[in-house]
């Protein structure tokens, strides 16, 4: 009873392994994990340059979709 309990979990850390591990192969592009956000920032400065708030708000995109308005009004300028 006690090798077979042993046995059982064995085989569960053994399937998280074997599932881990194909799911790393179906993603090693990565095109399917990471977004990147440089549009919706872009679109959100521009946003913030007409007045309106910006819709894609995340932490560290704040800051930046200010500054890009900064830097979008004055080089619309030139």
């Amino acid at each position: 009873m006690k090798f077979l309990k042993n046995i059982l979990l064995l085989i569960f850390p053994l399937l998280f392994l074997f599932i881990t591990l194909q799911y790393k192969k179906e993603i090693t592009n990565y095109s399917l994990t990471t977004v990147d956000p440089e549009m919706a920032y872009l679109y959100n400065s521009l946003a913030i340059t007409q007045g309106h708030l910006p819709y894609f708000v995340d932490h560290p995109g704040i800051p930046l979709q200010y500054i890009g308005a900064t830097v979008v009004a004055v080089t619309h300028n030139f």
